[in-house]
Order: C-alpha cells, then structure tokens, then sequence
C-alpha cells in the first residue's frame, strides 16, 4: 500500500484525513507489485518532487513497515525513516500527526 502526499490548490490545513486515507485504501499493494513503490514510484515521487511519500509495505524484506521519505533533492530522498508495523510515525509539518501503525494489515 502506498500513499504519496502533494502539494495542491488547498491550504494544508484544509487537507482532509478522510481523503488521505481514502487514498491508502485505493492504492493497495499485492506482493506482485510491492516492488514499483520501492523502486519505480520512490524514483518519480523523488524526481517530481513530492515533498513527502509514505511508503506502507506489508512485504518488505524485514517485515511488514512503513517508511517515510522526505525532502527530496536532485532526484533523491535525502531522509528516510523505517518504522516495523506496530509502532509511531511523526509526519512532518504541515501535517504534524502522528501515524500509529499498529492497525495497518501485516
């Protein structure tokens, strides 16, 4: 499952949780296609730039987590943090919440 979040029309304040997740749920990842979020989607979100990509990987090598890549530069995420499904992850401003992964499907 992934989830890139995007600068758009909306102040960030008015981003709405509901549609955030919304997406989540539409973007499900199956361990035939797991790959493209970590290799394919990670290089164009980096390249674009979306300031902030949530990857939720059930699949990942170590176990099911979720990573959250920041502050692209030059085609690349200069910060990446790996959380194992289970614990908390800070989002950064202008979102400021904090992600408990504890319910997502492993």
């Amino acid at each position: 499952m992934t989830a890139a979040l995007v600068e758009h029309d909306t102040a960030p304040d008015r981003l709405s949780w509901d549609l955030l997740l919304q997406a989540w749920r539409e973007l499900d990842t199956s361990r035939s296609n797991a790959k493209d979020g970590r290799t394919k989607k990670l290089w164009a979100y980096a390249h674009a730039p979306v300031p902030v990509y949530l990857l939720v990987d059930r699949f990942d090598e170590h176990g099911p987590a979720a990573t959250l890549f920041t502050g692209p530069q030059n085609g690349a995420y200069k910060h990446a943090e790996r959380v194992p499904f289970g614990e908390c992850l800070k989002l950064p401003d202008p979102f400021a919440a904090t992600v408990d992964t504890a319910g997502f499907p492993g």
